[in-house]
Order: structure tokens, then sequence, then C-alpha cells
């Protein structure tokens, strides 16, 4: 594992928050190295705002607030993927509850969604 230097870090975030237009909800555990996905089903798909982030902080990206999206299919969230403008997966960002170490905190200790419901997300970060 390699430990960036502060300033290499933050414009390596500040880069890959460029590139990141969409945000999609997955069942299941994410596969290694944003890898290909097998029994993960896709919940939601969530765009982003241009640019997708607000401020680099604390070693973070700061992340935009997005508008609602409507879940497609019921279930619990395990893992979020970020794709650019083309569909190519950037990365997986984990998810959580509030009192979690998770880049994507769910406001309630459970993630679950329901078809037909819709999702936004207010204060997320990545890092």
């Amino acid at each position: 594992m390699i430990t960036l230097a502060p300033p290499i870090k933050e414009q390596q975030l500040k880069a890959l928050g460029d590139q990141v237009a969409m945000v999609v909800l997955f069942s299941g555990s994410a596969p290694s190295g944003a890898g290909e996905l097998t029994d993960q089903e896709m919940l939601v798909e969530i765009p982003t705002p241009a640019p997708a982030y607000t401020e680099y902080a604390n070693a973070r990206l700061v992340m935009a607030a997005t508008e609602a999206a409507m879940v497609t299919r019921s279930g619990v969230v395990g893992f979020a993927r970020l794709f650019d403008a083309q569909g190519l997966a950037l990365g997986d960002i984990s998810v959580g509850g509030p009192a979690s170490n998770a880049d994507l905190k769910f406001t309630h200790e459970s993630a679950q969604v329901y078809a037909g419901a819709l999702v936004r997300l207010g204060s997320w970060s990545i890092g």
C-alpha cells in the first residue's frame, strides 16, 4: 500500500471528483478493486452535479449534494460505485450508518431502500 503526500492525495481526489457523473448504489459486497459485478444488484442510479465536489477538507473530498433519484429495486445497500459520464467505473466507496467510517453515510443505521422511493445524497465525502 502506498501512502501519498498530502498535496498529491488532494490532486488525485480532485481529479477523481472532476470525473464523477453518477453514483450507483448496489446490494451485496463490493468486488475487489472495483471489479466485475457478479451477484450484486443495482438499486438506484444517482446523477451528480458538475463538479461533483464542493471542497477538499481534512484530507477528504467533500462531495456536492445530489438531486433525488427513484429507487428501481428494493434492497440493502452494500456499496456505491462511482461512474464517469461515459459509464466507466471509477471506483467503489463504502456505505454505512451515521456512526460508521463509511464514505457514504445513511442518516439511519439501516441502509435499506425501497423501490419507488426517492433517494438523495446530502453530505458525503471520499478520501
